[in-house]
C-alpha cells in the first residue's frame, strides 16, 4: 500500500435499520403471537379435558378397588356439572351419600359434553320407592365387576377431542385417547 492512499471495496457501511425493515420485523412477530394466542387458547381445553377426565378415571379405579376391600357396592352419580360417589347401605336398603376424603366429588365444566351409555344396569341398580332417593349412573360392585359402559368425554361438539372411559362389566376399566384407534365398538 502507497502511503496516502485508500482503496474502497466497492461497499459503504450503514447504521441502523430502515422503517420498512422494523415494520416487517413488527408485523412478523404480531403474527407469530397471535399464532400462539390461538394454539394456547384452544389447547387449555383440550388439557383441561384431559386433566378432568384422568381425575375421572383414577376415581373411577379406587372406587372398584374400595368397593371390594370394603364388600360394598359403591356407585357412581353424574349430576349437570359434578359427580359424586354414594354407598348401598344393606340395613337401610337404600343408597346414601358418602363423604369419604378417597373418593371426593368432581367438577365438570359446562363445556365438557358427557355422554354414558350403559348396558343392562337397570337389573343390577336397587332402586327406592322415594323420588329422593339416590340412584347411581354406574356401579361399582363388591365382586369386582361393574356396570357395563361407554363414558364419552369431548370438548363440546368436536368428536375428534373425545376421551372414552369404557368397561365390559368383568374387565378393568380403559381410557381411550383422542385418535386411539384400539377402542372397540359399545
Amino acid at each position: 500500500m502507497a502511503p496516502g492512499h485508500t482503496y474502497s471495496l466497492g461497499f459503504t457501511l450503514q447504521r441502523g435499520f430502515t422503517l420498512i425493515e422494523m415494520m416487517v420485523v413488527l408485523i412478523v412477530i404480531g403474527l407469530l403471537v397471535s399464532l400462539v394466542g390461538l394454539n394456547m387458547g384452544g389447547g387449555g381445553e383440550r388439557r383441561q379435558l384431559e386433566e378432568r377426565t384422568r381425575d375421572l378415571y383414577l376415581k373411577m379405579q379406587a372406587a372398584s378397588d374400595e368397593a371390594v376391600i370394603s364388600n360394598r357396592e359403591i356407585g357412581l352419580v353424574f349430576d349437570d356439572e359434578r359427580y359424586f360417589f354414594i354407598v348401598y347401605s344393606m340395613e337401610e336398603d337404600r343408597w346414601e351419600q358418602r363423604q369419604d376424603r378417597r373418593l371426593p366429588p368432581g367438577s365438570l365444566p359446562q363445556w365438557i359434553n358427557l355422554d354414558l351409555q350403559t348396558e343392562g344396569a337397570e337389573e343390577a341398580l336397587p332402586v327406592g320407592d322415594d323420588d329422593e332417593d339416590l340412584i347411581p349412573s354406574l356401579v361399582f360392585f363388591s365382586s369386582g365387576e361393574v356396570t357395563p359402559f361407554d363414558l364419552e368425554l369431548r370438548y363440546e361438539d368436536q368428536a375428534d377431542s373425545a376421551h372414552y372411559l369404557v368397561s365390559d362389566g368383568i374387565n378393568p376399566l380403559q381410557w381411550f385417547r383422542p385418535g386411539d384407534d384400539s377402542r372397540p365398538g359399545f
